[in-house]
């Protein structure tokens, strides 16, 4: 559904700010960007990563704070709509990690449905994920 240009940039807003609390390793600013409900989900790229609720999202956050010495995420693509207080977004971004000693760049990809709470959106639902390297493009799977 189409966003009015104010709300959509809101929602970009929202995930850039996100993504540069995330950088600073400030946690109860990335928090911040979250619901606090219990039945908010977020899954990210590893294996282990599925969060229910804040307590579990805040300890996954914690973590990825704990095994990296920095952190930047920038978001190279972006759409979103909505309907009332939900709106959803994707994004395509570059991820830049830096740990054990190690720079790592990443493509990413993500998705997130969000809620207006407030003057504020806050997001219920995201998942991130790592495009697979050995799938080449045009191909549905890899190794086909």
């Amino acid at each position: 559904m189409a966003l009015k240009p104010e709300v959509r940039a809101e929602l970009r807003i929202t995930l850039e700010s996100l993504w540069e609390a995330y950088a600073q390793g400030d946690l109860e600013a990335i928090m911040a960007h979250y619901a606090p409900e219990a039945d908010l989900v977020v899954i990210g790229s590893g294996g282990d990563e599925r969060y229910l609720g804040p307590e579990e999202l805040r300890a996954g956050f914690a973590r990825d704070l704990a095994q990296s010495q920095a952190r930047q995420v920038a978001i190279t693509w972006f759409k979103a709509g909505g309907l009332g207080e939900v709106a959803w977004a994707a994004i395509q971004c570059e991820v830049r990690v830096t740990a054990g000693g190690r720079q790592t760049t990443l493509p990413a990809r993500g998705t997130f449905v969000l809620t207006q709470q407030g003057t504020r959106w806050l997001i219920a639902q995201s998942h991130l994920s790592l495009p697979l390297a050995a799938q080449p493009a045009g191909q549905s799977f890899p190794g086909a």
